[in-house]
């Protein structure tokens, strides 16, 4: 019988990236920085080829796209916790929530949460 081949996860990367990711074609972070590793990991992807293939607002986007299931708050506060490591504030909740009630997609609303300022100012140390 014989031995089924070993498959390095890395070699995957490009098929996973895009079930799992948009791509917008822009970044506004350094994707080599330790704070931007982290959060490749927080996403759920191996930083080291995600450096490599994806602007961080790319990777992001895969709590939208993965969060069909979810109600609005639920999905704000995964994207809060994963991206900000915090919760969202009085002010962003009343600010995104009636945003999305007017039709912005959670891909713009996960864009948005990677402008809050702590989140800037983590990511371009």
């Amino acid at each position: 019988m014989p031995v089924p081949p070993v498959i390095d996860v890395r070699l995957a990367s490009a098929d996973l990236f895009a079930l799992r990711c948009a791509r917008t074609g822009k970044s506004a972070y350094p994707p080599r920085s330790e704070p931007a590793k982290s959060l490749y990991a927080r996403l759920g992807f191996d930083p080291d080829p995600a450096w490599r293939e994806l602007h961080l607002e790319d990777a992001a986007a895969a709590i939208a796209i993965e969060s069909g299931c979810e109600s609005d708050r639920a999905f704000l506060d995964r994207a809060f916790y994963v991206i900000a490591e915090r919760n969202p504030n009085p002010g962003e909740l009343a600010d995104l929530l009636p945003r999305m009630q007017r039709g912005a997609t959670r891909v713009e609303i996960v864009g948005r949460v990677l402008k809050a300022i702590d989140v800037r100012q983590r990511l371009t140390k």
